[in-house]
C-alpha cells in the first residue's frame, strides 16, 4: 500500500473538498463523499452495490453504526478502500494482497 499513499491522499483530500490542508488528519469525509467516489468512477454495479459501499464505509468506522453523523479520516478510509477491493476482486484463490495491488493498478487509479 505505501507506493499508493501519496495518491490515496490526494483522492481523500479531493473527496473533502481540501484544496491543501496542513494537516490531513484532520479532514475527514462523510458517507455520501465516500459514495460519490464510486459512482464516480463507475463502479457501482453487481460487485459493488450501493449496500456493500455502506457496509465498508460503516465498518471501517471506530464510531457506533447507528451514529447519524458518521465521517471517515484518512487511515478509515484507506481500511474502506481495502474492503472494496475485496469486493471488485473476489477471486479467493489469489492472496489478499494481491488482490488490492491489482484492485488499485488496473480499477482505482486508470484515471
Amino acid at each position: 500500500l505505501a507506493p499508493h499513499c501519496k495518491n490515496l491522499s490526494r483522492m481523500f483530500l479531493y473527496l473533502a473538498g481540501e484544496g491543501n490542508p496542513k494537516d490531513l488528519r484532520s479532514t475527514e469525509i462523510t458517507e455520501k463523499e465516500f459514495a460519490q467516489l464510486w459512482r464516480e468512477l463507475d463502479m457501482v454495479d453487481k460487485a459493488l452495490t450501493k449496500e456493500h459501499i455502506h457496509m465498508c464505509f460503516v465498518y471501517a468506522q471506530c464510531q457506533e453504526e447507528n451514529d447519524e453523523d458518521l465521517t471517515m479520516c484518512f487511515r478509515e478510509f484507506v481500511e474502506a478502500i481495502v474492503a472494496v477491493a475485496m469486493f471488485r476482486m473476489s477471486n479467493p484463490l489469489m492472496p489478499p494482497y494481491v488482490r488490492l495491488e491489482v484492485f488499485l493498478q488496473r480499477q482505482f487509479f486508470v484515471y
